[in-house]
């Protein structure tokens, strides 16, 4: 019981909803590093803060003894086996990793990922310089897929980098002669862009900002402490990347939960909603921290149609050379419909 309540109090934190992801996988670091550790004690499930209980290696019946080896091994080979085996490191996508980067409270890797990534790689077997170098294989990998989501999200003017204007050249005819152009090392153009992810990235791991906190010193929501970030301006790409990777569900009860609202909410309107309309309000629905409909500022009177959204309107609408003043229209079917009582009226004298 002791061995199985850390892994069922996890299961249940991952099906929560909000962007908790990042304190799950610090849970998940908890059991690896503590409750499935063969040489550490276990606190025992009835243990409380205040009276810790703890149940040494050797007092452990040869049951839960196989059953923490084979819950180690099983956890390794499922999950943490991406810290030690090269192949994984180069696949996996570190988008749980990406979340523990850009979390204020837990962005600095000393503590949690580089103590996991050790302690897995000395138990199997690999020396202290090993663990290092593989330590330093996945931090680059979490940083290169960092680097690849940010120039994703960036807007078209933030990737442009300006072309310097080179001014002309004169060589004398020495130069000319004896060290042509062609064979001079060729000065390579500075990727302005890329400077600026890594200075954003670098000055985010560095800045010392905390999360707001409660009267209980519950710090804010992840999504809560970008949002007020962004708002200050002290950050362009990063709370963008902050979005993308926190509307990507924790479990498969999250994804099998969100398909299920999903799908209540549009049956019985698919008809008359559009595929983008029906994957925004399926997003919006379950992403409530995204956005706050109350706090939407109030179109000003007479602007409404600019904020139409180009879905919404018809051919009618955007062309003009098929656009008709409703007079006119009014008219035209005044003439067809007298047209078609006298057609009438004189058919039905001469019957």
């Amino acid at each position: 019981m002791s061995l199985l309540q850390p892994l069922a109090d996890l299961k249940r934190s991952c099906q929560a909803e909000g962007p908790t992801q990042v304190e799950n996988l610090m849970k998940l670091y908890s059991i690896r590093l503590n409750d499935l550790d063969l040489e550490k004690a276990v606190r025992h499930y009835l243990s409380t803060p205040k009276k810790p209980i703890w149940i040494q290696p050797n007092e452990l019946t040869p049951l839960a003894t196989t059953t923490r080896r084979l819950l180690q091994q099983a956890l390794d080979k499922r999950f943490f086996i991406r810290y030690c085996d090269d192949a994984n490191i180069a696949e996996t996508s570190f988008v749980f990793e990406m979340k523990q980067k850009l979390h204020p409270v837990y962005k600095s890797p000393r503590h949690n990922l580089n103590t996991v990534i050790l302690q897995v790689c000395q138990q199997r077997g690999y020396n202290g310089l090993t663990a290092c170098a593989k330590r330093e294989k996945v931090h680059q990998r979490i940083r290169d897929q960092l680097r690849n989501l940010l120039e994703r999200v960036a807007d078209p003017h933030d990737m442009h980098d300006p072309t310097p204007s080179l001014a002309p050249v004169y060589y004398d005819e020495l130069e000319e002669m004896f060290a042509p152009r062609s064979t001079r090392p060729q000065a390579q153009p500075t990727n302005h862009f890329q400077r600026r992810l890594d200075e954003e990235i670098d000055r985010w791991m560095n800045d010392p900002i905390e999360p707001a906190r409660s009267s209980n010193n519950k710090p804010e929501s992840v999504l809560s402490f970008w949002e007020r970030i962004e708002r200050r301006g002290d950050y362009r790409l990063l709370p963008k990347a902050v979005k993308v990777l926190f509307a990507i569900p924790m479990s498969s009860c999250q994804i099998e939960r969100d398909f299920s609202v999903s799908g209540s909410m549009v049956t019985t309107q698919r008809t008359s909603l559009s595929q983008q309309n029906i994957d925004m309000c399926s997003f919006l629905n379950r992403n409530r921290e995204f956005i706050d409909l109350l706090q939407c500022e109030q179109i000003p009177r007479g602007q409404h149609r600019l904020h139409t959204p180009s879905c919404f309107s018809f051919p009618l609408d955007a062309d003009p050379d098929i656009y008709m003043d409703m007079d006119g229209i009014m008219d035209d079917m005044m003439a067809n419909f007298v047209s078609s009582a006298s057609l009438y009226e004189e058919q039905k004298e001469e019957f």
